[in-house]
C-alpha cells in the first residue's frame, strides 16, 4: 500500500465526515481524570438542580394556586442571568430557548390541571424528561457530528411535542411524549454547542459559549412568564400548543430568511469570482 493511498477505515469516507464513533469511547473519555471529575461534579450538581427546581415548582403551585405566579417564579430565578443577554439574538437557539424550554411552568401544570395526576404524576413527568436527556446525550456521544439539519429537525420535532403534549389528556401518552422531549432538546442544543465552539476561533470560544449558555438561560425566563400568563387567561393546554405553533412558525421564519441570505451571497460570489477561478467554500453557518 501507498503511503498516499487512504487507510482502509477511511476508504469511501468523504472529506470532512467524522470517523464513527462506538459506544466504548463514552467510557474511554471517563479515563482522563479532569473529565472524569467534571463529569461526575456535573452529575451531581444536575440531580440536585433537577431535585431543586421539581420541589419548587410543586411548591409554588401547590401554595399560590396560579400559573402566573409561578411564572414569575422561574422568571426571577434566572433574573441576573437575563440581565446580560437582552443584546444577543442567535436566532434558532433563541427561538427554543424563548418558546421551547418552558418545562418547570409547562410539566406542573399539565400534572394538575390537563392529566390530574398531582406532585407523584409530576415528578413521573419530569423525570421521563430527564431519561430522553440522558438517552440522547449518550447516543451522541456514540454517533457523533452535528449539522443544522439535526439542529433544525430537533427542533422542529420539539415544536410537534409541545402541540401533541397540549392536546394529550392521556398520563402515559404524556410521560412518552415528555421523554421524547427531553430526547429531542438534548439533540437540538447539543449541536449548536458544538458548532458555535467548532465555528469560533480559540482565542474567543470561551466567549461564544458565554454567550451560548446565557441567551439559552436568559431567553427562557420571558418564556415562563408568557406561559403563565397565558395558560391563566386561555388554559395550559391552549398555551402549550400555541407556544409549539410559534416555536415551528419561528424555526420557518429563520429557515426562509438563512435561504434568501443564501442566494444573494452564491449571487455576489457568480458576480466577483472569475470562471476558472473557484476556491474553498466554507460550510455556511448557521444564524
Amino acid at each position: 500500500m501507498s503511503r498516499d493511498s487512504p487507510e482502509p477505515s477511511m476508504a469511501g469516507m468523504t472529506p470532512g465526515t467524522p470517523q464513527p464513533r462506538r459506544a466504548v469511547d463514552l467510557l474511554r473519555v471517563l479515563r482522563v481524570r479532569n473529565f472524569a471529575l467534571f463529569w461526575t461534579g456535573q452529575l451531581i450538581s444536575g440531580t440536585g438542580t433537577w431535585m431543586q427546581m421539581v420541589a419548587m415548582a410543586w411548591l409554588v403551585l401547590d401554595i399560590s394556586g396560579s400559573a402566573a405566579v409561578l411564572g414569575m417564579i422561574t422568571t426571577l430565578q434566572f433574573l441576573p442571568m437575563l440581565m446580560f443577554v437582552l443584546l444577543f439574538v442567535l436566532g434558532a437557539l433563541a427561538v427554543v430557548g424563548t418558546f421551547g424550554y418552558n418545562w418547570p411552568v409547562a410539566a406542573p401544570l399539565l400534572a394538575r390541571d390537563l392529566l390530574n395526576v398531582e406532585s407523584v404524576g409530576f415528578g413521573a413527568l419530569m423525570s421521563a424528561f430527564g431519561a430522553g436527556s440522558l438517552v440522547a446525550g449518550i447516543g451522541l456521544v456514540v454517533v457523533g457530528g452535528s449539522n443544522d439539519r439535526r439542529v433544525i429537525a430537533s427542533g422542529a420535532a420539539l415544536a410537534l411535542i409541545l402541540v401533541l403534549l397540549g392536546l394529550s389528556q392521556v398520563y402515559p401518552v404524556s410521560l412518552g411524549l415528555m421523554a421524547l422531549a427531553g430526547l429531542s432538546g438534548t439533540v437540538f442544543t447539543t449541536p449548536v454547542n458544538t458548532r458555535l465552539q467548532g465555528l469560533a476561533p480559540d482565542r474567543l470560544r470561551g466567549r461564544v459559549m458565554s454567550l451560548f449558555v446565557l441567551l439559552m438561560a436568559g431567553t427562557t425566563p420571558f418564556g415562563s412568564a408568557l406561559l403563565g400568563v397565558g395558560a391563566e387567561t386561555f388554559g395550559i393546554s391552549a398555551s402549550i400548543i400555541g407556544f409549539g405553533a410559534v416555536t415551528a412558525g419561528g424555526l420557518a421564519l429563520l429557515l426562509v430568511l438563512r435561504a434568501r441570505k443564501d442566494a444573494r451571497k452564491d449571487a455576489r460570489k457568480d458576480r466577483s469570482v472569475p470562471p476558472g477561478n473557484v476556491g474553498p467554500e466554507r460550510e455556511p453557518v448557521m444564524e
